[in-house]
């Protein structure tokens, strides 16, 4: 299966955390909780921060600076770093969940 990556990473951010049951609470154009990610072992809390708008989510803790390598990403780094796989199967992963059309190309 392809992947059209240009239409998975339009998928809203907040839409994956809702239907993961991550709660987050709304502070201007921002979603803020405490990080869901795997890898998040700061005691800080409201460190993982989703800019609605864009559409890029960020944590601001020590443990997920240093793990990532960077502070963040889009949909598809979110499903990578939430269920540790290659953006490939997070693709397909993210495609089937929102019924995208597969057969575009990558």
């Amino acid at each position: 299966m392809q992947v059209n990556f240009a239409s998975v990473k339009l998928i809203p951010i907040a839409s994956i955390l809702k239907m993961r049951g991550i709660e987050m609470r709304r502070n201007g154009d921002f979603l803020i909780g405490k990080c869901p990610l795997p890898l998040h072992t700061s005691k800080d809390v409201d460190t993982f921060k989703v800019n609605v708008d864009g559409n890029w989510w960020t944590c601001y803790s020590s443990s997920c600076r240093a793990a990532l390598g960077k502070k963040g990403g889009d949909v598809i780094d979110l499903i990578c770093k939430l269920d540790g796989i290659d953006p490939l199967p997070a693709g397909k992963i993210l495609a089937e969940m929102f019924a995208l059309n597969q057969n575009a190309p990558r």
